[in-house]
């Protein structure tokens, strides 16, 4: 007895591959047997995935969404474990109609390089520069002593840009938060903490706007860490 065999997938549930076989006897026509679905293994994903969803105000809500990238889980101890977001991510504010003003990619401010969050949260938004945007850092991980974060504004427009900090790319703050609320001083100026491993001890920064940028105007050894 001879066999021939036919695969096809079904294109809405690509998980699942039924698989038709068919058995044709030495004489007569040949009989068709359908077995049973069997696993693929996979999981079909449409549209960009949204992996924080904030209300700035009254008219404006901001989307963390990865248009491209890969989703997965890794249960193994390490640095990055458990549900893992890698790729490439846009910051998306509609209005109070769902209406999109703005889309910013994330990846220029960060030379194309691809962003990892291990679950979904909540962006902390404050006023650093007394302009009357709202602002966030946006953290990605560092080492075991602390993450490293970017200053982020929303304009009024709804377009997101970087609030520079002289001197540092991205600010090293201990804690494992994506976002961070930072400790405000007063309107223009907060302070941030990190431990120093080669001191063993906590020291506080302080930074302040100067109208373009953030600068370092001290630094103090802190006792504890501030914990937002």
């Amino acid at each position: 007895m001879c066999g021939q065999k036919e695969i096809a997938t079904d294109r809405y549930h690509s998980n699942f591959v039924p698989i038709i076989v068919w058995l044709r006897p030495r004489s007569g026509s040949a009989k068709k047997v359908e077995t049973q679905p069997q696993t693929k293994g996979q999981i079909q994903v449409q549209g960009p995935m949204t992996v924080s969803d904030n209300i700035i105000n009254n008219n404006m809500t901001l989307k963390l969404r990865m248009y491209k990238g890969r989703y997965y889980e890794d249960w193994n101890l390490g640095a990055i474990q458990g549900t893992i977001w890698e790729g490439q991510f846009v910051a998306e504010v509609t209005d109070e109609n769902g209406k999109i003003i703005n889309q910013t990619d994330l990846s220029k401010f960060y030379k194309g390089q691809p962003l990892t969050f291990t679950s979904m949260f909540k962006l902390k938004f404050s006023d650093y520069n007394n302009d009357g945007d709202m602002d966030f850092a946006l953290g990605q991980y560092g080492s075991s002593n602390g993450n490293f974060y970017k200053i982020f504004t929303v304009r009024k427009n709804g377009k997101v840009e970087e609030l520079n900090v002289k001197d540092y790319p991205s600010l090293v703050m201990s804690g494992p938060a994506n976002s961070m609320k930072l400790e405000k001083v007063d309107n223009l100026t907060f302070k941030k903490n990190f431990y120093d491993n080669s001191k063993l001890k906590y020291f506080e920064d302080f930074f302040k706007w100067d109208g373009q940028q953030f600068i370092r105007i001290k630094q103090n050894e802190s006792e504890t860490p501030f914990v937002n």
